[in-house]
C-alpha cells in the first residue's frame, strides 16, 4: 500500500509539473501606435507599428482565443512581434500597463493615461522575431485590463517597424501553462482523478 501511495504522489507531481506551450496569432487584436509629431492622426488601420518616436498600444481578450488557459494555469505569456526593419541604436524599451480604456482610433492627443510600469528591457527589436514578456499584463486582461503600452525609454533616435494585426505577419502571443485538470490516472487497480 505504501508503494501505491508513493507512486501516486510521484505521478501527481509529474502530471502537474508538465507544461504546455501554445501560440496564437493575433489577427483580431486591438493594436495601433500614436505619434507626438502628428498628435491628431490615427493609425488604426496601419499594417505597421512604429516604435521609437512613437508608442505602441495592444490589447486582446483571452476569451476570444480558443483554448487559452485559465488564469490559475498561466505561467508565462510572451508577445512576439515580427520586426521588419530597424534604424538607429536603441538602448531601452519600457513595457507598461495601459491606464484606461481605449479605442483603436486613438491619437497622441486622445491616448489613455500611462499605467503602471511593468519593466524596462534592453532587449530591443531587431529584424526578425522580437519577444516581449507580458505575463503580468495578461493576468490583468482576465480581469478586464486594458492591454500593454510599449515605448522607448531613452533619448536616442531610432525606429523599428513591426507587423501589426493588419499585416501579413501579425503579432502572436505564446503562453506556457500548467493544466490543472487531469483525469483518469490509474496505477494497478487504483484509479484517481486530479483537479
Amino acid at each position: 500500500m505504501r508503494f501505491i501511495i508513493i507512486a501516486l504522489m510521484i505521478l501527481t507531481t509529474m502530471c502537474c509539473a508538465s507544461a504546455t506551450e501554445i501560440t496564437w496569432t493575433l489577427e483580431d487584436c486591438k493594436d495601433t501606435y500614436v505619434n507626438p509629431n502628428k498628435p491628431n492622426t490615427s493609425y488604426e488601420n496601419s499594417p505597421l507599428l512604429y516604435l521609437g518616436r512613437t508608442d505602441i498600444y495592444l490589447s486582446f481578450d483571452p476569451d476570444d482565443l480558443l483554448g487559452f488557459p485559465n488564469e490559475d494555469e498561466l505561467d508565462t505569456a510572451i508577445l512576439v512581434f515580427n520586426c521588419i526593419s530597424m534604424k538607429g541604436t536603441p538602448r531601452n524599451v519600457q513595457v507598461k500597463h495601459i491606464g484606461g480604456n481605449w479605442d483603436e482610433d486613438i491619437t497622441w492627443n486622445t491616448r489613455p493615461i500611462d499605467g503602471e510600469l511593468y519593466y524596462t528591457t534592453s532587449e530591443y527589436p531587431e529584424v526578425g522575431d522580437w519577444e516581449v514578456n507580458i505575463t503580468e499584463v495578461v493576468k490583468r486582461l482576465y480581469d478586464g485590463g486594458c492591454g500593454v503600452l510599449i515605448r522607448k525609454a531613452d533619448e536616442g533616435v531610432w525606429c523599428s517597424r513591426l507587423g501589426s494585426s493588419e499585416s501579413i505577419t501579425p503579432p502572436k502571443v505564446r503562453v506556457l501553462y500548467y493544466p490543472n485538470h487531469i483525469e483518469n490516472v490509474s496505477i494497478g487497480n487504483i484509479k484517481a482523478s486530479f483537479k
